[in-house]
């Protein structure tokens, strides 16, 4: 079996940005676990089994803002996550013409996990309905072998070798300049690197290749936050929710992007669309209950800190949560 390293969406904590005090903590080391295991994602066709190419793959962490995982499937349907941070994760699974796959996986130091994904075939879109836009760039499909070839390298070096990953990166998205995901890996790379310039340079590039991807400019703005450029970072991620309207993270760093400017009453409104899109992730609930103090609303920001609670039981932000529940139920 080839092997193939998935890759954080969120590769270092964003306190380069003014966050609210329980996102930060979500992503401060102090709080991360020192240890990891490993996990590998098998994804097929529920009816045949067959394995799915280049479905994406990601380990949504609810207790960890910095540590989520993203990767796409090689031909034998397998994303691996050779370094998983301890804590419990869903994983889910998109492809065009699929229904979403979801699974729970609850990740301990020194183990390795096996996640079986079946994937169902959507329901058949009416004749003269646009293919959805926003998670998978439909040029991708039509990849070269040579930049298919040097696209999976540079997968394969991501986490052991991030810097060698680099040329194999820009090789392919050379042999193909539409190369969407090539770009939005480059992109990655450098924000791990720590070379911010870079990274928006890739990440633009990527908007260029597919300007109907959603998840490009989601990055994108997330890349303009981090350079505190606030106004472009708006404009991108209000692009990216045009394209994809119910994107949970869309919304969320939307919210996050009113939150830094002052516009609380705009970043409430961000906070609950991204709570309630399909799919969404219960760090949600931290970003409101952030917000809803910020605006003295205790009983509000209450709610959202028990609804983490139990949505996320063994989260390791989990005491911090249940520290805050408890400080706001003895205030009067």
């Amino acid at each position: 079996m080839k092997r193939r390293f998935g890759f954080p969406w969120l590769l270092r904590p964003i306190n380069s940005v003014c966050l609210p005090i329980l996102i930060i903590a979500a992503a401060c080391p102090a709080v991360r676990a020192q240890t990891t295991g490993s996990v590998t994602v098998r994804v097929s066709e529920a009816t045949t089994e067959a394995p799915v190419y280049q479905a994406e793959v990601k380990l949504l962490s609810f207790g960890h803002m910095s540590a989520s995982y993203w990767a796409f499937t090689d031909g034998g349907g397998h994303a691996e996550f050779p370094a998983v941070e301890r804590g419990a994760y869903r994983v889910e699974v998109k492809k065009a013409d699929f229904d979403i796959g979801q699974e729970q996986v609850d990740v301990a130091p020194g183990l390795i996990y096996n996640v079986f994904v079946g994937l169902r075939a959507s329901q058949p879109r009416s004749a003269g309905t646009s293919p959805p836009t926003g998670t998978v760039s439909v040029r991708d499909a039509a990849v070269p072998s040579a930049a298919q070839k040097e696209f999976d390298a540079g997968s394969e070096m991501f986490t052991t070798d991030p810097q060698g990953s680099i040329i194999h990166f820009r090789k392919a998205a050379e042999l193909y300049p539409k190369f969407t995901q090539a770009w939005m890996s480059l992109a990655l790379v450098y924000l791990k690197l720590e070379r911010p310039d870079d990274a928006l340079n890739a990440a633009g590039k990527a908007v260029e290749a597919d300007p109907k991807l959603g998840t490009a400019y989601t990055l994108q703005g997330r890349l303009l936050m981090e350079n505190r450029d606030f106004k472009k970072a708006e404009t991108a991620l209000k692009e990216s929710l045009r394209l994809a309207p119910q994107a949970w993270e869309a919304h969320f760093e939307l919210a996050r992007c009113y939150y830094n400017t002052g516009k609380v009453s705009e970043a409430l409104e961000q906070a609950r669309q991204a709570r309630n899109a399909p799919q969404s992730n219960p760090v949600t609930h931290q970003l409101l209950a952030d917000i809803y103090l910020k605006l003295d609303q205790k009983k509000e920001a209450l709610d959202e800190l028990e609804a983490f609670a139990k949505a996320q039981p063994t989260s390791p932000m989990l005491p911090r949560i249940q520290q805050k529940i408890a400080a706001l139920q003895a205030k009067p």
